[in-house]
């Protein structure tokens, strides 16, 4: 567990950043968030505070001891304080500078950073509520009412030589010998189930390809010698 930061702990980390390029600003709050903000959940709110705090400072630094501040005129005619560079100097020899935009756009960036790290939570939690109710993909269990049937059915094939290890072989060689299996126990099987896919589901669990099942032979329920065949060895579980 990490540490509760302190007030002179976020003015440190704001007056350091007066020393860093543009470019290494972005980052130097980005660790310094990713290090706090989980126990720290008041971090954006203190970084923001602190910034102000040095712009006050700023601003008495600079125009204290002048006793007619010096003010410009837009092409509005609002007047605005002149923004007038402050420079310092590190500890370390560095040397930096700061004015009131200068700390104008780190408030601005402390709240960018904060809206995109409340954008990226929100997209997790919606990644994490999305595959908490995304649906598993139906088994052949799953194509059941009753579950042990899905048992049986498996155990007929193998007893009967239709599976080997669970991998269908056939008796026949037609491709379609299994597609007539599935239609002599689909009264075993949950209501309102589609043709296709629960093919598809029935050919995988068997280890058989898609492409043996065709739109022909889906479009056109069999009736052969095979489909007699399987309902008399599913007869026990149809009655």
């Amino acid at each position: 567990m990490g540490k509760k930061l302190l007030s002179k702990e976020y003015d440190k980390t704001v007056s350091d950043s007066f020393f860093l390029s543009d470019k290494d600003i972005y980052k130097h709050y980005s660790n310094f968030i990713d290090e706090h903000l989980q126990d720290n959940p008041d971090l954006f709110d203190e970084l923001l505070s602190s910034i102000e705090r040095w712009r006050e400072w700023y601003m008495k630094q600079v125009y204290q001891s002048k006793s007619d501040y010096t003010w410009e005129v837009d092409e509005n005619g609002n007047e605005e304080l002149i923004d007038e560079y402050l420079p310092l100097h590190s500890y370390f020899g560095k040397i930096g500078h700061i004015n009131k935009q200068f700390l104008d756009k780190q408030i601005e960036l402390i709240r960018r950073i904060r809206l995109f790290k409340k954008v990226d939570e929100t997209r997790e939690k919606l990644i994490q509520l999305s595959k908490r109710h995304r649906k598993k993909p139906m088994t052949f269990r799953d194509l059941f009412r009753d579950k042990d049937n899905a048992k049986r059915v498996k155990e007929l094939f193998e007893s009967h030589n239709y599976t080997i290890k669970g991998k269908w072989q056939g008796l026949t060689g037609n491709k379609s010998e299994l597609l007539c299996a599935y239609y002599a126990f689909k009264p075993l099987l949950k209501a309102g189930l589609k043709d296709t896919p629960t093919a598809k589901i029935i050919y995988k669990e068997f280890g058989l390809p898609d492409y043996y099942i065709s739109d022909r032979m889906l479009r056109n329920e069999l009736f052969n010698d095979s489909q007699i065949e399987f309902e008399r060895l599913f007869s026990d579980l149809l009655k």
